[in-house]
């Protein structure tokens, strides 16, 4: 595995994160 993490793995994984707070937040 490389030390630095790639734009579109962050970009990913940010997008994930989103997600996951969306579905949180919605289901309150």
């Amino acid at each position: 595995m490389q030390n630095h993490a790639h734009p579109n793995t962050v970009t990913s994984t940010t997008k994930l994160l989103l997600l996951q707070v969306t579905w949180i937040n919605g289901d309150k």
